[in-house]
């Protein structure tokens, strides 16, 4: 468990479970399953059969999503709070929960996959784009 207030640079995840109360650099998640209750991230990446939950209202600058991974949103306030993911891209088949509690600003990318492959709740005003199917 990482309190509030710490300042995290590189998380690497391979097993386990991490509950993570502050923000970070960069967040590999490759394995477990992290619960994130607050702070931005600048670079996130979930992988492999990995499970990210976050409760919190920052912003995730760039989220890339791996095969069989799941992100988890339900538990993010209500959209008016303020939580933003600025850049999603897709690497693979993966879950996406609560999206719609999050505002997207760029279109969500799907590299070598197609929309269909995964399973989003989507939320309105979300832009999909394909790249390199």
């Amino acid at each position: 468990r990482c309190g509030a207030g710490v300042a995290l640079t590189t998380v690497n995840v391979d097993a386990g479970e991490l509950e993570i109360n502050s923000g970070c650099t960069t967040l590999t998640v490759r394995g477990g399953e992290v619960w994130q209750r607050s702070g931005n991230v600048t670079t996130l990446k979930v992988e492999g059969n990995a499970v990210w939950r976050y409760a919190g209202t920052g912003t995730i600058t760039t989220l890339s999503i791996g095969e069989g991974a799941t992100v988890d949103l339900r538990e993010v306030p209500a959209l008016q709070a303020g939580m933003t993911i600025t850049t999603i891209q897709i690497y693979g088949r993966c879950t996406i929960l609560g999206l719609k509690k999050a505002t997207v600003t760029n279109p969500i990318n799907f590299n070598f996959v197609a929309p269909e492959a995964c399973t989003i709740e989507f939320g309105p005003h979300v832009t999909l784009a394909t790249a390199n199917l």
